[in-house]
Formats: C-alpha cells, sequence, structure tokens
C-alpha cells in the first residue's frame, strides 16, 4: 500500500528535508518520533500494536530527512461516550 511520495524541497533549498505521509513499514520510526515528541516512556508491545491499528495514514504526517523521522504529527478518530444528565430528555 503507497500513499504517494513525499514532496522533495526544490535543489539548493536551506530546509532540504522531505515532508509527507509516513508509509506502512516506516510506522515505527514515525511513532517513536510522536512518542518522544510527547516525552513519552517506550509503550508495550500490545500499546503500540493497538496504536498501530488505530493510526489513520491519511491523516499522519512526517518531516523526514532520508530513513530519519524529524518530526511527526496524526490526528486519530476517537470515539466518545458522555452520559446523559438526569436532567437532560432523551432524543425522540
Amino acid at each position: 500500500m503507497s500513499l504517494g511520495a513525499p514532496r522533495q524541497a526544490p535543489p539548493g533549498d536551506p530546509w532540504r528535508h522531505s515532508c509527507g505521509r509516513w508509509r506502512p513499514p516506516a510506522w515505527d520510526t514515525w511513532y517513536e518520533t510522536l512518542e518522544r515528541a510527547f516525552d513519552e516512556p517506550p509503550t508495550s508491545p500490545q500499546t503500540r500494536e493497538l496504536w498501530q491499528d488505530l493510526t489513520e495514514p491519511g491523516r499522519s504526517i512526517g518531516a523526514w530527512d532520508g530513513d530519519e523521522c524529524l518530526g511527526a504529527a496524526g490526528a486519530f478518530s476517537l470515539g466518545l461516550s458522555v452520559p446523559a444528565a438526569p436532567w437532560s430528555t432523551p432524543p425522540g
């Protein structure tokens, strides 16, 4: 599964790093960079597997210098349950 080639900076540009979506083999590198950004300790294999399943490639990007991930960002779709307040009226 390919998500497209990263965009390359023009030759001579002082900011020569590529920026683009990560590709599946690079998930571990991308995720480790994301953990470091939030000063998180390394996660267990079970937790990594969960986050890998929750990661949406189309909503995740990285700044790359070759194989090194310099920065990572992602948006995660997570469900939310809010209990009904006693004074609320149920829908319908």
